[in-house]
């Protein structure tokens, strides 16, 4: 299994889990000049960023943390490029995804959505 594979299942996974949640998907993989989201949903009025990131250990540390000041950065453009000129309550959200492997299939062991996972949080 690629690392792109990884990725796809793991965005699936949070897509799955935001759904039960009662959130709306709006799009995925959005494309900017200035980077990717990877999930915009509909949480009531707000419009949430989500970043997905998929990890098999947290050795070196937990999925959400290698979520830096460039990459917040990178997707806070990216969403004032989504919003254009409408006004919009947004926040930005991490998932994060653990995995294992049992015979080359991908199990998820867990996911944990992190709301307003930004300093400041919402825009």
């Amino acid at each position: 299994m690629n690392t792109k594979q990884i990725g796809d299942m793991g965005e699936e996974a949070a897509v799955n889990h935001l759904k039960k949640r009662g959130l709306d998907i709006i799009c995925r993989q959005y494309h900017a000049a200035n980077g990717e989201i990877d999930i915009i949903a509909a949480d009531g009025d707000m419009t949430v960023f989500a970043e997905v990131k998929t990890r098999r250990y947290d050795s070196w540390g937990r999925p959400g943390e290698f979520v830096g000041r460039t990459k917040q950065r990178h997707l806070l453009m990216a969403a004032l490029e989504y919003m254009g000129e409408r006004e919009m309550s947004a926040r930005f959200d991490v998932i994060e995804v653990m995995y294992e492997l049992s015979y080359g299939r991908m199990l998820i062991k867990e996911i944990n959505w992190i709301r307003n996972a930004f300093e400041g949080g919402e825009i």
